[in-house]
Parts: C-alpha cells; sequence; structure tokens
C-alpha cells in the first residue's frame, strides 16, 4: 500500500531560518495546502520534521497529524531514514509547495506507477522553472529539468526516471522572498 510522506524539516536558509512549512500563503500554512491535497485523494500521510522545526513538530500534535522526527542532518539522510522506516511504495511531496493540487498528484502517480524504475521523480523545465521561480533556487543549474522535490520510492534500488510537467502555478515552490512575493500575488489572482 502506498504510504505518502511530506517533508517540512529544512532549515528554511533562504528565508531567515523561519520554519517554512508553517509560513502562510494565502492564509494558510504552506503544509495546510499540501496535505489538503493528499487528502482528496485518500492516502494516509505522514510529515517529516527533524528537531530543526521544533514548531512544526508541534503544530502536527496539536492538529493530530502523525509526525515523524528526523535526525535533521540533512535531506537525503533524514529521506534514507523514513524509507528505512516505512519502506516502498512511498510518495515523497514537499511541504513548501502551496498551490499543490490534487489533479497533479493523480497524473503524476498514474505515470509514475505504470513506469519500470526504481525512482521517478517529477521534474520541470529549466526554462520553465525560470519563469516562475527564482534563479537562487536552481537544484542543477546546468541541467534541462529541475526536480520539485515530489517522487514516488517503488523500491530502494538504482533505476530512475523523471516525469516532466509544466504546470504552475501548482508546482510552484517557495524557497526564498521573491517566491513568497510571486506567491501572494498568485493569491490575489486565485
Amino acid at each position: 500500500m502506498l504510504k505518502v510522506v511530506i517533508m517540512a524539516g529544512g532549515r528554511g536558509s533562504r528565508l531567515g531560518f523561519i520554519e517554512k512549512p508553517l509560513l502562510k500563503i494565502c492564509n494558510k500554512p504552506m503544509i495546510q495546502r499540501v496535505i489538503e491535497a493528499i487528502e482528496k485523494l485518500n492516502y494516509s500521510f505522514y510529515v517529516a520534521a527533524s528537531p530543526l522545526c521544533m514548531e512544526v513538530i508541534k503544530w502536527c500534535i496539536i492538529n493530530n497529524i502523525n509526525c515523524i522526527v528526523t535526525k535533521g542532518i540533512d535531506y537525503v539522510h533524514d529521506l534514507d531514514y523514513i524509507l528505512q522506516m516505512l519502506g516502498s511504495p512511498l510518495l515523497v511531496l514537499p511541504s513548501d509547495m502551496p498551490f499543490l493540487t490534487s489533479r497533479i498528484l493523480k497524473e503524476f502517480l498514474d505515470r509514475a506507477l505504470s513506469m519500470n524504475a526504481d525512482v521517478i521523480t517529477l521534474s520541470v523545465p529549466t526554462h520553465e522553472f525560470l519563469k516562475y521561480q527564482d534563479p537562487s533556487s536552481l537544484t542543477f543549474k546546468h541541467n534541462s529539468t529541475q526536480p520539485t522535490g515530489i517522487s514516488l520510492f517503488k523500491n530502494r534500488g538504482h533505476t530512475w526516471l523523471e516525469i516532466i510537467m509544466s504546470k504552475y502555478p501548482e508546482l510552484l515552490n517557495v524557497n526564498t522572498y521573491c517566491e513568497v512575493l510571486r506567491a501572494e500575488y498568485i493569491c490575489q489572482k486565485l
């Protein structure tokens, strides 16, 4: 059975070390908007937070949300810990994608579940990414695509494929003040 984890344990360094998942966009914490998208698909989920994000952990407790507390070494170590704990298949989601929809998730899962690879990542074309995102948010400066933070781990093997979508604002990932301003502007248009 598919398990879902929302990664919410980062440092938020590009936003002045705030607990980014709780940053309100359109008057709701970003993590709440991601949760609403996954709940529409009727999947149970966990939030993964590190000791760096005690307010996120408290928020999960107050809202009766299953929370996994990781060591907070870095994203890769935290993800490995979660995979060891929950196993696969595991859908990994970012907590800082305030316009993510259940429609995007369903489209990604429908395609990813039919693919023959251990890990399938949702990516966006770099030229589209740069239209909507701050250039400092680039993960791979010289690649033609950028990962969104959405991945399906079908197995713990090493084969990897990507699904490329150009869906904005749904895949807008908020990492910088510029992206906060863009997200707030989008809120005014909704």
